[in-house]
């Protein structure tokens, strides 16, 4: 069960990525992204951003508390799985509206905005990257587990 909600997320995740024009390059991540200091003024770009931030920090938090050595329960992982779920649902949910308003925004709230998104997409990115770390140790943990 949570294999396929990590692949739900994912799946959101590149496609959220890809419409943002996202490419596959990926660097290590040791320290925490900060969100933007100032909103954007245009409420879907404020929105998604948000939603992006609160999804990178529970995934992040995750990760620090595995690499911690903290062994989590499957009511806590369906929990956070249930949340990263819900905040992947608002940024789908806020995309088709986002992207509709950046198309008639005058450039000043635009420029904001685009660079608002760009921190967005690098915490999506990173996220993504740490999801993706964990499904591919879980699935080698099955394979070692059938044998």
């Amino acid at each position: 069960m949570i294999i396929v909600q990590i692949k739900q997320i994912i799946s959101l995740g590149i496609l959220i990525l890809s419409m943002l024009g996202v490419t596959s390059t990926l660097k290590s991540q040791n320290d925490r992204i900060k969100p933007p200091k100032r909103a954007s003024k245009i409420k879907s770009v404020d929105v998604f951003v948000d939603h992006s931030f609160e999804l990178y920090n529970k995934v992040f938090v995750y990760d620090s508390l595995v690499r911690a050595g903290y062994e989590t329960t499957t009511e806590e992982d369906n929990f956070i799985m249930e949340s990263m779920k819900a905040n992947l649902d608002s940024l789908w949910d806020v995309a088709p509206d986002l992207i509709d308003d950046l198309n008639g925004k005058i450039s000043l709230k635009k420029g904001k905005a685009i660079l608002n998104l760009n921190k967005s997409k690098k915490a999506i990115k990173e996220s993504m990257k740490m999801v993706k770390a964990y499904l591919i140790e879980e699935k080698e943990e099955d394979e070692k587990n059938k044998k």
